[in-house]
C-alpha cells in the first residue's frame, strides 16, 4: 500500500502515527492458538479479516473452552480469504462483508451471524458531537480542513482512515458516496482497524473512521459522532446502516467437518446471540426468535416473551445527559427489564436536546422519559406529567449543580467570572437555573453579566469546553462531572470547583398523564424491586445505581422554590 509522502521533518502528529503503523500494520502471520479447556480435540484452522479478527477470538474462545475443538486463528488480507478457504488451506473464513455470487459459486457455504456499524469518532478537543453526511465527505475529501468549519474548535482535521480495499473504507464508500472511498486528501491512512483504535486514544484533532462495536465495549477519549441526526447505536446498524454497514459471516466448503456445520449453528443459536450481543455486535439470529432472547433487537425495542400478559408499547425517552453511546449503555437494561417484567415492546429513544422532551410528549410521540427536575418542572406545569421513581447510588438520589472553572486559571471567586465566557446547559437544573440564581444574586441577568454565554447540549460538553481552556467557566452536573473523573482522573486535578448548587432530585422516570393507571402501578412495581434479583441488579450496575426509590411532585420542592426566585416560566 503506498502511503502519502511525509517531508524529513515530521511533525509530531506524523512521528506518532508512523509508530503506530510500524506497531501495528504488520499482517498478523503467526498463528495464534485459542486454548482449550478439557481433553485434546477437533482442530479447526481460521483466517479472519482484519475488521472481525479480535471480535472471532472472543467468540471462540467462548465456544471452545466447553467443547473439544481447538481453533487456530490467523489474521489476513481480506482478498485472500476465499482462496484460503476454497483450497481448503483453512476450514472456515471469517469476513466482514457479504461474498459476492462469483466467490460463492466456488462450492462455499456462507453463514452471516452478526452486522456492525462503522462510526465516525472525533477526538474530544474538537468539540463536534454532530456531522451531516456531505461535511463527512467534504473532510474526506480534503475541501474542509478546519474544525471551526464545522462549529467545532479552531484546529487542523487529522483524517485516519483504511486502506480504499478495506471492507470499513468499501461500506463507507458504498453508503456516503455510492460506489468507491474516494482518494482522501492529508489522510494517514492504517492497516488495520487496531492501529486506528490506537490513534483514535492518541493523536489530537482526529476524525477516525472505525468500526462501531469495539467503541461499544471500551471507553475511547473521543466522541461517536451523530451523523445526519442518527447517533451511533446498536440499533441504528442494520437498517439505518449508521452511517455504513458491516455484515460478519463464516464461509466453508460444503463438505466440511462436522465440527464446522456445528460451529456455525453455534453462531446464530440463542447462546451464540447472547455473547455476540454482549461484544458489541447485533447478531443476526438466524431461525432463532428473537421474543425469547430479550437482547437488542434489531427493530429499535426490547421485545417481551412470548408468554407477555400485557400487550402493547412503550416508549422511553432519554436526554442528551451524556453521549448517545454512554446513554445506551446507561438505559437499556432497564429497558430490557420493563419488556421482560411488564410484556410490553419497550422502544429507547435518544432525543437531541433537553427541549426536545416537552415537544415529544406534547406530540404523544413517547410515553415516559428520564428527565431532570427543571425539564420535569416544565413536563408537569404544561402537560400534566408526573414521576413515578429515580435512580439512588450510594444512599442518595440526590445531585447539584457545580460552577467548575480551570485550576491553573486565577479564578477562586463566582464574582471573578463578571465578564468572561460561561457555557451551561439550557432547561436544566444544574446548568440554566443554577446560573439564572447566581447571576440574579449579583444583580444582573446572565447575559449581561457574562461576556459570552455558550450553549451546549450535554453537561459533558460543557466539562470538555472548560478543559480544553474554550471558556473560562461551566454550569455543570456534578455526578457527570464524577463520572468523567472516573474515566479520566488527570481530569479532576485540572478542574476547579467555585460554586454549589441546593439538592434536585436525581433523573426521575415520568410519565404521560394519560398513562393508563394499571400499566403505571406495574412499572412502579418493576422498577422499585429492580435490586432484589440478579437481572435487575444488572440494570441498576448499568446505570451506577444500586436501586430505585418511589418519586412525588413534592421531592421538587427546593426546584421550583429556585425557579420562582428568579421567576422561572416554566410554560415557555
Amino acid at each position: 500500500m503506498t502511503r502519502p509522502p511525509v517531508s524529513r521533518a515530521l511533525p509530531a502528529f506524523f512521528c506518532l502515527l508512523a509508530a503506530l503503523a510500524a506497531a501495528c500494520d504488520r499482517p498478523k502471520s503467526k498463528v495464534e492458538r485459542v486454548p482449550e479447556s478439557g481433553e485434546a480435540g477437533t482442530i479447526l484452522k481460521v483466517a479472519a479479516s482484519d475488521e472481525a479478527y479480535a471480535a472471532f477470538l472472543k467468540i471462540v474462545d467462548d465456544y471452545s473452552s466447553r467443547r473439544h475443538v481447538h481453533f487456530e486463528v490467523s489474521q489476513v488480507q481480506p482478498g485472500s480469504i476465499v482462496d484460503l478457504v476454497g483450497t481448503k488451506t483453512v476450514h472456515i473464513g471469517v469476513v466482514t462483508r457479504r461474498p459476492d455470487r462469483d466467490e460463492r459459486s466456488q462450492g462455499l457455504d456462507y453463514v452471516p451471524f452478526a452486522d456492525d456499524g462503522v462510526a465516525f469518532y472525533a477526538s474530544s478537543d474538537t468539540m463536534v458531537s454532530s456531522l451531516s453526511s456531505t461535511q463527512i465527505r467534504r473532510i474526506l475529501s480534503g475541501a474542509i480542513t478546519n474544525w471551526k468549519e464545522v462549529g467545532g474548535a479552531d484546529k487542523h482535521i487529522h483524517v485516519i482512515c483504511r486502506p480504499s480495499y478495506s471492507p470499513v473504507s468499501v461500506a463507507v464508500g458504498a453508503s456516503l458516496y455510492g460506489g468507491n472511498f474516494p482518494p482522501t486528501k492529508a489522510a494517514v491512512i492504517l492497516e488495520t482497524s487496531d492501529s486506528a483504535y490506537q490513534a483514535l486514544k492518541s493523536v489530537a484533532s482526529c476524525l477516525a473512521v472505525v468500526p462501531m462495536s469495539r467503541t461499544i465495549v471500551e471507553q475511547f477519549p473521543a466522541n461517536a459522532l451523530t451523523v445526519d441526526g442518527m447517533p451511533p447505536l446498536q440499533s441504528n446498524v442494520p437498517f439505518a446502516k449508521y452511517p455504513a454497514r458491516l455484515e460478519h459471516g463464516i464461509l466453508f466448503p460444503k463438505n466440511a467437518p462436522k465440527a464446522v456445520a456445528e460451529f456455525a449453528g453455534y453462531l446464530v443459536s440463542l447462546e451464540g446471540i447472547h455473547k455476540l450481543a454482549s461484544m458489541g455486535l447485533v447478531p443476526s439470529s438466524g431461525n432463532q426468535p428473537k421474543a425469547p432472547c430479550h437482547c437488542r433487537a434489531i427493530d429499535r425495542a426490547f421485545a417481551p416473551g412470548r408468554d407477555a400478559k400485557i400487550a402493547g408499547a412503550l416508549t422511553i425517552g432519554v436526554v442528551p445527559e451524556l453521549g448517545a453511546i454512554e446513554q445506551e449503555r446507561r438505559y437499556y437494561g432497564i429497558c430490557k427489564r420493563i419488556a421482560e417484567e411488564m410484556g410490553v415492546k419497550t422502544y429507547l429513544k435518544h432525543l437531541e436536546t433537553y427541549g426536545q422532551v416537552v415537544r415529544e410528549f406534547a406530540d404523544g410521540r413517547i410515553d415516559a422519559a428520564f428527565v431532570g427536575s427543571l425539564v420535569y418542572g416544565r413536563l408537569h406545569d404544561q402537560l400534566g406529567v408526573t414521576p413515578i421513581a429515580r435512580p439512588e447510588s450510594n444512599g442518595t438520589s440526590w445531585y447539584r449543580g457545580l460552577v467548575v472553572v480551570r485550576a491553573d486559571r486565577e479564578i477562586r471567586r463566582f464574582s471573578e467570572l463578571r465578564g468572561r465566557s460561561f457555557a451551561y446547559v439550557p432547561s436544566t437544573s444544574a446548568g440554566e437555573l443554577f446560573a439564572l440564581t447566581l447571576t440574579a444574586a449579583a444583580g444582573s441577568a446572565p447575559e449581561r453579566y457574562f461576556s459570552r454565554l455558550q450553549k451546549v447540549a450535554s453537561h459533558s460538553d460543557a466539562v470538555r469546553l472548560v478543559d480544553n481552556g474554550d471558556v473560562d467557566a461551566a454550569a455543570v452536573k456534578d455526578l457527570v462531572l464524577n463520572r468523567m473523573f472516573a474515566a479520566s482522573p488527570g481530569l479532576k486535578s485540572r478542574l476547579r470547583i467555585l460554586e454549589t448548587s441546593p439538592f434536585f432530585p436525581e433523573n426521575a422516570l415520568v410519565v404521560d398523564r394519560q398513562f393508563d393507571e394499571a400499566k403505571r402501578r406495574r412499572l412502579i412495581g418493576v422498577l422499585l424491586s429492580c435490586d432484589r434479583e440478579p437481572a435487575g441488579k444488572a440494570a441498576l450496575a448499568a446505570m451506577g445505581a444500586d436501586r430505585f426509590v418511589a418519586t412525588t411532585h413534592e421531592d421538587y420542592a427546593t426546584m421550583y422554590s429556585m425557579a420562582r426566585s428568579v421567576a422561572y416560566d416554566f410554560r415557555k
